[in-house]
């Protein structure tokens, strides 16, 4: 048998066990339109350079109160800065002061670079670079919406204090893995992360593809190729050791949905058997709610914020 995957169409079991303690929160919205940005706050395309200079693209949300605060969000699995979930979490940010830098992934929407199946160590280090970027003055000081920017010159902006790191999907987990990795001590938020990174890529493959990667080294699927080397670089990831490594001065937000049916939601409650429901983490598992929180998306840009504010003021 060909390594590391449970049989097709199997996910992890149902719900989460009421002795984990998780919170249930929100109850479904008709799926809105983005909230709309605060009045004043401006958008700037933004541009800056990875570990091996690829460069990113990323839009800046800046609130107008002129704060310092900001927080770094990532998309999922082949996604983008643009996925609504991101810019209702954005909108959410600027109504309490705080900045966001949505950003595409090497390889993804308008960055430049390859994309790869299991390439969440090289997402962890796009999520580097974006802190990096905002910290050392990213973003300029001055100019109006939709500019582009790149923060250097003779305008090297404002620093900024990024105090959160977001993902969804596939950038939960590569953002789990920068904050580990880098004793980031603010806030991690992991929107639907995987947990058991061995499960679910036999089940997106199929059974033929999932036997022609071992058996060729490589796949291809629409729009995009699976090759066996990426599929053991996500199998060698150890996300119990990843979130067990977070810096003791960081808090973990986690938010799933109970209706998931990319993720299961039992990985939540794995993330809670490692980081254990207290001051540093809060569970909330949103009844009805799908991977992408279609019709959910206020309610999670509400969680966010209130973890925000409960733990920066």
């Amino acid at each position: 048998m060909s390594p590391g995957d449970a049989p097709a169409g199997s996910a992890a079991s149902a719900s989460v066990p009421a002795s984990t303690g998780v919170a249930s929160a929100g109850a479904a919205l008709s799926d809105p339109s983005p909230t709309p940005l605060p009045a004043s706050t401006t958008t700037h395309t933004v541009r800056f350079p990875n570990d091996v200079g690829d460069i990113l693209v990323g839009t800046l949300t800046v609130p107008a109160c002129g704060g310092s605060r900001a927080a770094v969000l990532c998309h999922g699995f082949r996604d983008s800065k643009a996925a609504p979930l991101l810019a209702e979490v954005a909108a959410g940010l600027a109504a309490v002061g705080v900045a966001s830098l949505r950003i595409d992934f090497r390889g993804c929407g308008e960055s430049g670079g390859e994309w790869a199946f299991g390439n969440y160590a090289e997402e962890a280090a796009d999520v580097a670079a974006a802190v990096e970027w905002l910290r050392t003055g990213g973003g300029g000081s001055s100019g109006g919406s939709d500019s582009d920017r790149g923060g250097n010159g003779d305008d090297p902006g404002r620093r900024w204090s990024v105090d959160a790191v977001a993902g969804h999907s596939k950038g939960a987990g590569s953002v789990l893995l920068y904050a580990s990795r880098n004793a980031f001590p603010g806030l991690v938020v992991n929107i639907a992360g995987r947990f058991h990174m061995r499960d679910g890529v036999r089940r997106r493959l199929g059974e033929d593809r999932w036997a022609a990667l071992w058996r060729d080294g490589t796949v291809a699927m629409p729009g995009y190729t699976v090759t066996r080397e990426s599929v053991e670089a996500r199998f060698a990831l150890d996300m119990g050791v990843i979130a067990a490594g977070l810096s003791p001065e960081a808090t973990l937000l986690t938010i799933h949905g109970d209706k998931d049916d990319v993720i299961p939601v039992a990985d939540a409650a794995a993330y809670v058997g490692v980081v254990p429901l207290g001051a540093r983490h809060t569970a909330r598992i949103l009844e009805g709610a799908c991977h992408k929180f279609v019709d959910y998306r206020p309610v999670v840009a509400a969680a966010i914020v209130e973890a925000f504010v409960g733990r920066f003021g």
